[in-house]
């Protein structure tokens, strides 16, 4: 029975976590010092113009101290991005019955925690400090999020009778939504004029506000898979 009790932990594992990073996200907005790309005397935290990095600043783009909201910011990204990696260790090793299914679970989880761990890297490198390491979790989180959730969709279609219909539904949205923003992250328009920023800032907004309700509902969704011979030893 101790594979039901690791069920019940990652699944609050997988709610938990992205609600909180919605909180502490939020909370560093609310708190923000001021500013941004295109006006740095902006009072407060603009949701369109502003990227969630922004929050993570230690000096604003006002040029006043924003430790309180950067604290916030990388807290709740650190705690999102450790939440994540129970669901992906699980899912391999309890969830599937069938061995090209686990095969696929097993790179997309190594995947999946791959990126995982790049979000806490974008926590812990503000981008007014280290730009160029902050970019390169960015750009490593964001893509490779894309064939993590496309084996999980071959995992979960290989064993159609047991795992929910929605659970495969729930990441092709993703993979839809997720590569539109991976086209406008690489190819869209510049942030230095203020429609570019826009589409940008909006852009990231979606897919990270996506990303967090659907690993809430693929974390729940482990509630509906029948109880694994594992799982009972």
């Amino acid at each position: 029975m101790e594979g039901v009790k690791v069920r019940k932990w990652v699944i609050l594992s997988s709610v938990l976590g992205p609600i909180l990073f919605f909180v502490f996200s939020t909370l560093a907005m609310l708190l923000y010092s001021g500013g941004n790309g295109l006006d740095p005397e902006m009072e407060g935290y603009s949701f369109l113009y502003n990227f969630f990095s922004d929050l993570g600043l230690w000096v604003s783009f006002a040029g006043v101290s924003n430790a309180t909201a950067s604290t916030l910011f990388g807290v709740g990204l650190t705690i999102v991005g450790l939440s994540l990696i129970p669901y992906y260790v699980y899912m391999p090793i309890f969830a599937p019955t069938k061995i090209i299914s686990r095969i696929w679970f097993s790179i997309g989880s190594l995947i999946g925690i791959i990126a995982s761990i790049a979000y806490v890297g974008i926590a812990f490198t503000p981008w007014d400090l280290r730009l160029s390491a902050h970019m390169w979790f960015v750009y490593i989180a964001f893509p490779l999020s894309l064939p993590m959730a496309i084996c999980y969709v071959i995992g979960f279609s290989s064993e159609k009778n047991r795992f929910p219909r929605r659970l495969t539904y729930y990441f092709v949205v993703y993979i839809l939504i997720l590569t539109i923003y991976l086209y406008l992250l690489f190819f869209g328009p510049n942030t230095g004029t203020e429609s570019g920023r826009l589409i940008q800032v909006v852009g990231q907004k979606i897919i990270v506000y996506i990303t967090l309700i659907t690993m809430i509902f693929e974390g729940l969704g482990l509630t509906q898979i029948p109880i694994n011979i594992k799982e009972k030893d």
